[in-house]
């Protein structure tokens, strides 16, 4: 996989348009502001994608993978996390 250039996640929206990401849970530490909405709605789905990126390339990695040997907990893993990067898509919880 090659570098993201886009900002770290995780994102989050903040109030009904701002998408903040790039957060340190440190409490002088605000985020960097990835996108303002002109579409309320379009939020959740912006929020989640590093999430739904990561998600993917994971998934998409361990279907690659040759290895006969590969745990049924690791594939569990990755449908556990893309499933949760579909809700927060969707605007529930992550």
């Amino acid at each position: 996989m090659t570098a993201p250039r886009q900002t770290p996640g995780p994102w989050e929206l903040r109030g009904p348009s701002l998408v903040y990401g790039n957060l340190q849970r440190d409490q002088n530490w605000t985020g960097d502001r990835v996108a303002v909405l002109s579409n309320p709605a379009d939020g959740p789905l912006i929020a989640a994608g590093p999430e739904l990126l990561k998600a993917a390339e994971e998934f998409l990695a361990f279907f690659e993978n040759d290895d006969d040997d590969l745990a049924i907990g690791e594939e569990i893993r990755l449908q556990e996390n893309l499933r949760k990067a579909i809700a927060k898509a969707r605007g529930g919880a992550a």
